[in-house]
């Protein structure tokens, strides 16, 4: 068999895994924080010859890969990058989740002057990504059944927030009267620093006030839609467009690849094969 069809068989079966949604939701935020830092590095002199990074009290524990930075930025970085780039291939688990949430954290702490919304809403996705895996199995009867509950529940809870964001960003809009009557969106057009020159448009009064309410309507019905199996794909396929969008015409890179990567978690489930959450692991589970 050649390569390329075991390389088909071996996505072909992971497509069809239970929990292939969730793992490419996890494998997808290492990646993006694997980015993150990657361009996060030319920032680092600059934000350092500005502010030094002071941590005390429980900040040692909680911000402690700071202290190899003090040591040496270099190898803060690639330390950092190394096992970034690895826990995307790994094994999901929950020593290794909490290295990246421990790395991610540690970061936003030192970049806290270039931090944006993007930063906020990772580390928040990173923290419940830690009780994602069920690996290793913890030891008794019960164990593992409580492990895939929380695990469950984490998940849960990831959906809740990505809904909860889109809800409070549209009901923040809809009670703003800029908004309403499309000013926003005419003065965003218009910025300097949030905008791609190559892709430049000049809105009208009525086209302002339209794309507003489409905007708006979309954040108010996502949180809804995105829980109906029906109409899910079109929300998603709707709120993939629309963070590119963004992205093109706005160069908000950050955000709007960072939602992209979190609608892999409302992925249908499909046939159960492996609850591990192994990208390479494939026997069979017999009772």
């Amino acid at each position: 068999m050649s390569a390329l069809r075991i390389l088909r068989n071996k996505i072909r079966e992971r497509l069809s895994t239970e929990h292939f949604g969730v793992e490419l939701f996890c494998r997808g935020l290492y990646l993006f924080l694997f980015l993150k830092i990657l361009a996060s590095w030319p920032l680092i002199s600059t934000v350092l010859s500005y502010a030094s990074v002071n941590v005390s009290g429980w900040g040692n524990l909680l911000f402690a890969p700071l202290h190899v930075l003090k040591l040496s930025a270099p190898i803060f970085m690639i330390a950092s990058l190394l096992i970034t780039g690895m826990a995307v291939f790994m094994r999901l688990n929950y020593i290794l989740a909490s290295i990246i949430f421990w790395i991610s954290i540690s970061l936003s702490k030192l970049l806290i002057p270039v931090l944006n919304g993007s930063d906020l809403v990772l580390n928040l996705f990173l923290l419940m990504a830690i009780l994602i895996p069920v690996f290793p199995r913890l030891n008794g009867r019960q164990a593992p059944d409580y492990q895939k509950f929380i695990s469950a529940f984490c998940v849960l809870l990831v959906k809740l927030e990505i809904a909860l964001i889109y809800f409070l960003s549209g009901y923040d809009k809809l009670i703003t009267p800029s908004w309403r009557t499309g000013a926003s969106v005419f003065s965003v057009s218009n910025l300097d620093f949030f905008s791609n020159p190559v892709f430049s448009v000049t809105l009208s009064n009525g086209s302002a006030v339209f794309i507003a309410w489409l905007i708006i309507v979309f954040e108010l019905a996502f949180p809804v839609l995105v829980w109906l199996p029906t109409l899910r794909k079109k929300i998603l396929l709707i709120g993939i467009l629309f963070h590119l969008v963004i992205i093109v015409f706005l160069g908000l890179l950050d955000f709007g690849l960072l939602m992209i990567i979190s609608y892999a978690i409302f992925m249908p489930v499909g046939e159960k094969r492996n609850s591990d959450f192994s990208l390479f692991k494939t026997e069979s589970v017999t009772g």
